[in-house]
């Protein structure tokens, strides 16, 4: 018994390094994105390129969050971008839950060469709808230079998913070509 107490001590710990306390109290000026998806889909090369506008071809998810301050109409911004784990296990379960509430967008990611990512979008829809039914949603197809005529995901069928959850707006980018559909952060700052 001492052993599972430890362990969730552990976990208590690991969740308090990585900003995930059970609090969701937010700093002034602080907008919280959270980006969802299968693994290697290609959600961290998003949040990377989306805040630097390069890719260093590094794929390294963390539970850290990345930050971006910028100053926009006036405002100081703290933008806090999360990259939530894709996998089923308790820990990330409860990894996710502390981290969708007060984020007021949700990036669902899946990469166009992969279908079954493509797929699983209502189900990460689904999940976050749970948690911020008030967050603004956005569809990005990921890894747009790795389509092929044959089993990728079209782009229609990317705008009709997009809709069909009512999602703000679909978008396709590659961080490996440099290419993310003139993807702006203050884009979303018009619909949040």
């Amino acid at each position: 018994m001492a052993c599972a107490f430890e362990e969730a001590d552990e976990k208590e710990e690991i969740l308090k390094l990585a900003g995930l306390s059970k609090s969701t109290k937010r700093e002034e000026g602080e907008i919280k994105f959270v980006v969802v998806g299968n693994k290697e889909c290609g959600k961290s090369s998003f949040i990377e390129y989306f805040l630097m506008q390069e890719n260093s071809h590094t794929e390294i998810p963390t539970l850290e969050p990345k930050l971006k301050v910028m100053f926009t109409d006036h405002q100081l911004l703290n933008l806090v971008f999360r990259e939530l784990p894709p996998s089923d296990s308790e820990f990330h379960r409860d990894v996710r839950a502390r981290a969708y509430p007060g984020s007021e967008v949700v990036f669902l990611c899946f990469a166009i060469d992969d279908r079954q990512s493509f797929g699983d979008i209502f189900k990460w829809h689904a999940e976050a709808k749970t948690y911020v039914p008030d967050a603004k949603f956005f569809v990005i197809g990921c890894k747009m230079d790795t389509r092929v005529d044959d089993g990728s995901e079209s782009r229609e069928e990317g705008l009709n998913t997009s809709s069909s959850i009512q999602a703000i707006k679909y978008y396709e980018c590659s961080a490996v070509s440099g290419f993310c559909e003139a993807l702006n952060i203050k884009d979303f700052f018009n619909h949040s």
